[in-house]
């Protein structure tokens, strides 16, 4: 009985398991990748150049001693704003008073001694005309006369200048700035015959800074090429310039201008990663180019390049090291992507374009600029308004469909 049980029971399993392997397996359905895609730009974009500069002041006066004396008075605070035709500093006074007086005493001596010696000179005059003293008696008394003229003028002059160098010993700031500390302690002898020029001090003009700084010299070249278009609707019409020697030679001769005057922006971020691109908020800072050198340093291949910046509240201070960057040339209906898009396939770039259907396209592209944030232009390989993968390149493959999202 057991060995039948034991033979029923085998059949049941037997059975059992092969209905269970004849059973279909499920099909499980494989969903496109979710990407996210952003449409092309096409817009007008200004291209710029960035460069690494530094500011400098647009005056430093070195505030000196022009006459020898005593420090006697310091009348201004250290590190402070002073005006122009502030007073300073005070030198002894006394002894430049004295010399006045002193010239002042020689000249009243002078005058008397012309007025004596001019009217004897009329006197002469007479006598001479009437026979009573010889002709070279009268010359004595011409030259006595000149003499005294001399001497009065000179009296005037050594007077003159004992005034300023009275004058001088009441020393005025000659700009508006921001002064240094004093460089002389008061009660110190200045001015000396071993002290020619002595420095008390340094102002630095604050309300204008000048930015320095260097382009390669295809920059340049860009930059002139440019710069002679702006001028072109203001270019002077041609002078004929005529010959004194002869009325037949004339030449034509058209003025041109040498010189940068363009717009540039300024950024003092001081921890800038290197290669670090600024936003556009961060360029607060507009001034014009004022001078360009005239010529190019054949080792590094740059010209330097100065602009200048208003700075009534006095933040840029001189010395300080900045990002310049200039508009170079305007780019009519550029084609911009995020930069983010693009992929590196060994010696190419490319980007993987959605079509109407939503699948993935291939697409070899040539890239030019970075403008701003994280977008670039893209020269050729697209069109204006194609979709493109923003993100979710890893999962997207050519040839391949997707599923759409915005970004």
């Amino acid at each position: 009985m057991l060995p039948r049980v034991s033979f029923i029971f085998s059949v049941v399993v037997f059975l059992v398991s092969f209905g269970i392997g004849c059973r279909e397996k499920p099909v499980v359905e494989i969903l496109p990748p979710k990407v996210i895609v952003a449409q092309v730009e096409q817009r007008d974009v200004q291209l710029y150049r960035e460069y690494t500069g530094s500011t400098a002041a647009s005056e430093v006066v070195t505030i000196s001693a022009r006459v020898k004396g005593f420090l006697d008075q310091m009348l201004f605070t250290p590190g402070s704003m002073v005006k122009a035709g502030e007073k300073l500093f005070v030198i002894e006074q006394a002894p430049y008073r004295t010399a006045i007086e002193s010239a002042e005493a020689t000249l009243m001596k002078a005058q008397a001694l012309l007025s004596f010696r001019e009217s004897n000179f009329h006197r002469g005059e007479k006598l001479v005309s009437s026979r009573a003293i010889t002709e070279e008696e009268f010359a004595e008394f011409r030259n006595e006369y000149d003499q005294a003229q001399g001497d009065v003028l000179k009296a005037k002059a050594d007077l003159e200048q004992a005034k300023i160098n009275y004058s001088y010993t009441e020393v005025f700031a000659p700009v508006t700035g921001k002064i240094s500390r004093n460089l002389i302690d008061v009660g110190n002898l200045v001015g000396g015959s071993d002290q020619t020029d002595v420095k008390l001090a340094t102002i630095t003009k604050m309300d204008l800074i000048y930015v320095y700084f260097q382009i390669p010299d295809s920059d340049f070249q860009e930059l002139m090429l440019s710069q002679q278009l702006d001028d072109a609707p203001m270019k002077q019409p041609k002078m004929r310039m005529v010959s004194l020697h002869t009325s037949t030679e004339e030449t034509e001769q058209e003025t041109v201008s040498l010189s940068i005057h363009k717009p540039f922006e300024m950024s003092l971020l001081q921890k800038m990663v290197p290669n670090q691109r600024i936003e556009q908020e961060n360029w607060p800072y507009q001034g014009m180019i004022n001078y360009d050198d005239n010529i190019i340093n054949a080792s590094t291949g740059t010209i330097t390049l100065r602009g200048e910046i208003v700075n009534p509240d006095y933040k840029i201070y001189p010395g300080w090291v900045c990002r310049v960057r200039m508009p170079f040339r305007l780019v009519n209906n550029a084609l911009l992507v995020h930069e983010q898009a693009i992929g590196i396939d060994l010696n190419s770039r490319y980007m993987l374009i959605v079509n109407d259907e939503n699948i993935v396209e291939h697409r070899n592209v040539e890239v030019g600029e970075h403008v701003g944030g994280d977008m670039i232009i893209v020269t050729s390989g697209i069109k204006p308004g194609e979709n493109y993968i923003l993100e979710g390149l890893q999962k997207a493959r050519n040839g391949e469909k997707v599923d759409l999202l915005s970004p």
